[in-house]
């Protein structure tokens, strides 16, 4: 997820407003093989995800957000780290591929937030703890 985001949003096609305001946005990049990071305030996070994490939770300012795939955000919700979920459901079914909610996750009670229906028919749902 990290190259893909990297490779846009530094590239001459990328919105240049939003460019600016993500790269001042401090990332952290969860990887076990990235070496280094080509982009302005990140940080790699190779272990220790929880403890990483409930540091920065712990600290005054905004809230984080998750972009990437169903393994870190399967991960995040086995650490119980994940206070709210921002599911965008597509209305395209692939036939396969990672499943979001692992046997390992647990049972967890949610609260449905808000949802919002979209254009071409995604829906988006907002989940809280």
């Amino acid at each position: 997820a990290y190259e893909g985001m990297v490779g846009f949003w530094t590239s001459p096609n990328a919105p240049a407003a939003e460019a600016a305001q993500l790269a001042a946005f401090d990332k952290l990049v969860f990887s076990r093989t990235l070496q280094k990071a080509d982009w302005d305030n990140v940080t790699i996070v190779r272990d220790n995800i929880a403890d990483e994490l409930n540091r920065r939770k712990a600290e005054p300012g905004k809230d984080m957000v998750l972009l990437a795939g169903a393994g870190i955000a399967q991960s995040f919700l086995e650490l119980d780290l994940i206070d709210e979920m921002d599911l965008m459901i597509m209305p395209v079914l692939f036939g396969g591929g990672k499943r979001l909610f692992s046997a390992n996750t647990g049972r967890r009670k949610l609260q449905l937030a808000n949802s919002f229906t979209m254009t071409g028919g995604l829906v988006r749902a907002i989940y809280r703890r």
